[in-house]
């Protein structure tokens, strides 16, 4: 239904690779949705297909995001219903590295053994996206 509220949806085509007790290394997809600088998420699919499902229960997810420079940046969140949602202190920081940089590598660790690894090549659609919504 329609809201009257702009989101960005970013790489509807974004994949990588997930790795737990079960398996090593299969098929993730991956999507962005980004409300505003303060609020993003991350939607996970397991095998491509798979929507990762949470729970307010389970413990924190940790993110941990390469520049183009190298340098590595640590930020966490929760899943409690169906993407993993950037807490709010980090979102401005996360929101800068879209900005600054084209190739961003995500890690992404849940418990003792599941990872998430893909890499975010960006265009300037994101920036020309938040320019639009800001005049």
């Amino acid at each position: 239904d329609y809201t009257n509220t702009s989101y960005l949806r970013l790489k509807n085509g974004l994949y990588g690779t997930f790795s737990n007790s079960a398996t090593t290394n299969s098929r993730l997809k991956v999507q962005f949705l980004i409300d505003s600088p303060n609020e993003i998420a991350i939607k996970l699919f397991e095998y491509g297909t798979s929507e990762v499902k949470g729970y307010y229960s389970d413990p924190s997810y940790y993110i941990y995001v390469k520049d183009e420079a190298g340098v590595s940046h640590t930020f966490s969140g929760k899943n409690s219903s169906d993407r993993i949602e950037i807490n709010s202190s980090d979102c401005p920081k996360l929101h800068k590295l879209f900005i600054e940089n084209t190739i961003l590598k995500f890690y992404i660790t849940f418990g003792s053994n599941t990872t998430y690894n893909f890499t975010l090549t960006n265009d300037s659609s994101y920036k020309s996206f938040f320019d639009e919504l800001d005049r």
